[in-house]
């Protein structure tokens, strides 16, 4: 799980800043990964060639994040669903028009018809997104309105500067209980929140401040998150009544 948590520091650092950076700041094997004596080496070499293999949008991360832990989606909801640990994450494509919803959290199917969760993550100005976004989910309400009971919307914005402008059309929906507005530049200082949220607000700081940011969450990942080796260090350590020896 760090090791995971810590590529995606990796990517979103990519992503965050520009190439100029790299030689600025030395977020590199040597000052984040080699005092700990770690198995994964984070350069300006490894990074490019991530990249050159994933898709170098931020949406890309975020698929990545929550593919990862289906319930960070929740952790942006003031009101989050109380089985929101059963929630499995998936990416649709819906044919005829194609549209591509960038991910839908389904409820468990063993409850029932449950309350669907549509996802879109929007980092670059588009006047068009709400009719976007509002025709593929009804969409695929339209076409699997058996699997479900009700349905809400997540839109994830890095500030509110890239939102539509035009939306008076949709007062109804964007003013109702249904469609929640996520501004990541207003969630609060990044070193308060949660790591997997933490992680999302990382893509949209400021480029001077991003290595510093990233090493400070790395050492995180490695304070919160035990790794598999110290995992089992640790059940070794305890005989089967989980009594230290």
């Amino acid at each position: 799980m760090a090791r995971a948590l810590c590529s995606f520091v990796a990517v979103a650092v990519a992503v965050a800043i520009q190439d100029k950076i790299w030689q600025e700041a030395e977020l590199s094997s040597a000052s984040c990964f080699c005092r700990r004596k770690l198995p994964v080496v984070l350069t300006k070499r490894r990074i490019q060639l991530t990249l050159q293999k994933t898709v170098t949008r931020r949406d890309s991360i975020f698929y990545k994040l929550f593919q990862q832990s289906p319930t960070l989606l929740f952790e942006l909801l003031t009101n989050p669903p109380a089985n929101a640990a059963q929630y499995r994450f998936d990416s649709v494509a819906i044919k005829e028009p194609k549209f591509e919803i960038d991910g839908i959290f389904l409820p468990p199917e063993e409850e029932g018809n449950g309350v669907i969760y549509f996802c879109e993550v929007q980092f670059q100005k588009d006047e068009q997104l709400y009719e976007r976004v509002f025709a593929e989910s009804l969409l695929y309400c339209y076409r699997n309105r058996a699997r479900f009971s009700d349905w809400q919307t997540v839109i994830i914005y890095p500030s509110r500067r890239v939102e539509q402008r035009e939306n008076y059309p949709y007062r109804s929906l964007l003013n109702g209980d249904q469609v929640h507005r996520v501004y990541l530049d207003e969630l609060g200082d990044i070193q308060q929140l949660p790591l997997w949220v933490a992680l999302m607000v990382l893509t949209t700081v400021d480029e001077e401040q991003a290595p510093e940011t990233a090493r400070y969450l790395l050492d995180r990942t490695w304070q919160e998150v035990p790794s598999s080796n110290q995992t089992a260090h640790n059940r070794n350590n305890h005989n089967d009544h989980g009594v230290p020896f």
